[in-house]
């Protein structure tokens, strides 16, 4: 009977261990992310705009408490001082679509570098840094990370803080998109993902936000949208059809970007910046409209059918019209009648109908 208890009191203990740890396992496992190869991006000495690349290895956890699954090997060519062991409460840096897919050589792309903390001077930034005085919480190291999915699932750019000579830093801001890369039909609502998380923890956390939204197309930019968060203001509106949902963005940082009614002019990249107080990062997406109609030809054959007597010309202007991407080829020209044609003063230089084509589904056939 002795014999008996012994017995039943040992296996109590082993399943008791047992429990214990597995269930330190499973909380070390669910706090732990895959890791992730990075670029880091160091500027070289001399200053200048030159940049050196070193091989980095980021380690992800979501609890700054919780053990890092550093069981993945560090490659030869990665230095001691490039592995980095990142806190991420938001888990933004866990998605699926940041680990490369098993059998496949496409894997995210991600660069890091330090970042320069400074107060911004745009009237819909400025009253986040209003006291001008540096809060002590900013000396530190700080570093900024971009991370863009698989198959452009995901695109994530966050601030991160570490104590001053560590490699240990903690996500203070961080944003993402969903909509990298977008196609929606002219005349459709489109909406252009972006949101934002900052650790609560942090004391900048309750000091106020700004975002605005940038267009760019051919080099060229302009502003869409600018809100104040720390006045709740519409700083700036240069584009009537753009909106957010305000609400959603207080509430739970949806800084998504609504365009009522798709226009050609849509089409380009679109920017998505968050501002705290002396941070910033943003996220870059492309849109493209495409059109409604079905696509219709005009073969060769209809230009000797065309008439084109006594049309006048005079007077337009075809300035910036670029005709890069038309192929002519095969085109007979000696078919077409251009008697009565008044051409004179035209400027045909840089035409481009390649956008005005791609948008109606226009296809010329030879």
């Amino acid at each position: 009977m002795t014999d008996f208890s012994t017995i039943y009191k040992l296996t109590l203990v082993a399943v008791s261990c047992f429990v214990q740890v597995s269930s330190s396992s499973s909380r070390s496992s669910s706090s732990s992310c895959p890791p992730l190869e990075c670029w880091f991006m160091k500027e070289k000495t001399g200053g200048g705009f030159r940049a050196q690349q070193q091989k980095s290895l980021l380690h992800i956890r979501t609890d700054e408490n919780s053990p890092t699954d550093d069981s993945e090997p560090t490659a030869s060519d990665v230095g001691a001082d490039r592995v980095f062991f990142i806190t991420d409460p938001a888990a933004s840096l866990c998605h699926h679509a940041l680990t490369p897919a098993k059998g496949s050589l496409e894997k995210p792309l991600c660069e890091m570098n330090p970042f320069q903390q400074q107060p911004s001077h745009l009237k819909w930034v400025a009253p986040l840094t209003g006291s001008g005085l540096s809060p002590p919480y900013l000396q530190a190291d700080w570093l900024a990370l971009t991370v863009k999915g698989r198959n452009k699932q995901l695109s994530v750019s966050t601030i991160m803080r570490a104590p001053t000579g560590t490699e240990e830093p903690k996500v203070i801001l961080s944003v993402t998109t969903k909509t990298v890369q977008v196609q929606a039909r002219l005349g459709e609502s489109v909406v252009l993902d972006c949101g934002y998380w900052v650790d609560p923890s942090s004391p900048l956390s309750g000091s106020g936000f700004a975002v605005e939204w940038r267009y760019q197309f051919r080099g060229r930019g302009r502003l869409i949208l600018a809100y104040d968060g720390k006045l709740d203001r519409l700083a700036d509106v240069q584009d009537q059809d753009a909106t957010m949902d305000f609400e959603a963005l207080h509430k739970t940082g949806n800084a998504s970007l609504i365009l009522q009614e798709a226009k050609v002019r849509h089409s380009g990249m679109y920017i998505c910046t968050t501002y705290l107080p002396y941070l910033q990062t943003q996220v870059a997406m492309e849109l493209e409209i495409i059109g409604e109609r079905e696509p219709w030809t005009f073969t060769l054959s209809h230009w000797s059918a065309l008439d084109w007597t006594g049309l006048d010309w005079t007077g337009l202007d075809w300035t910036g019209l670029d005709w890069t991407g038309l192929d002519w080829t095969g085109l007979d020209w000696t078919s077409l009648d251009w008697t009565g044609l008044e051409g004179s003063g035209l400027d045909w230089t840089g035409l481009d109908w390649t956008a005005y084509l791609k948008t109606t589904n226009f296809f010329l056939i030879f």
